[in-house]
């Protein structure tokens, strides 16, 4: 039942995505001179696993509960906790721990980084920032950087966000 119920939902998920990167990719055909297909269908799957990460989450809070206002409002304040205030959190964790001193956020201690990118969106973030080898958008790389701030990283974390939440669901359901 999780199976058949990730996989409808994810085609109801990926379906309307995939389509829009369609008429959006004809545009780009029109108005550029090339068009980077492998990075464009990469970029379609990031945004594919990006909501199922979420979808996973919203089934693992249906399976857990049988109040539907729970549900949506377990998802929504997920999906408010891991998309808009995830580093903020962390900051303030860093602080509380550090006992209000605000210098501690000019130097965080490793576990710290990698709490701050193990966020879905983030991860999908450092997945499109390498995919377009860009630099620009992350802060985290360089000379030096900890070994968790590779893309291979991110993959492994968008990976769980769907594995973990469907896992845990699926024991509280059963």
């Amino acid at each position: 039942m999780v199976v058949g119920k990730f996989a409808g939902r994810s085609a109801v998920l990926a379906i309307p995505v995939v389509v829009g990167l369609l008429v959006a990719s004809v545009l780009v055909v029109v108005f550029y001179d090339s068009f980077p297909a492998v990075s464009y269908l990469l970029f379609a799957a990031l945004n594919v696993a990006l909501g199922l990460g979420f979808l996973a989450i919203a089934i693992a809070l249906s399976m857990s509960t049988t109040v539907s206002r729970r549900v949506t409002a377990g998802a929504f304040g997920v999906y408010l906790v891991l998309a808009v205030l995830w580093s903020e959190l962390v900051d303030v964790f860093i602080v509380l721990l550090w006992r209000f001193r605000p210098e501690a956020l000019a130097d965080p201690p490793g576990w710290s980084v990698l709490l701050r990118l193990s966020s879905p969106v983030e991860s999908y973030n450092r997945l499109v920032t390498t995919l377009f080898d860009s630099t620009a958008g992350s802060a985290y790389t360089g000379p030096g950087a900890p070994w968790f701030v590779d893309s291979w990283v991110a993959v492994l974390l968008l990976v769980a966000w769907v594995a973990v939440p469907l896992s845990v669901g699926y024991l509280r359901f059963d």
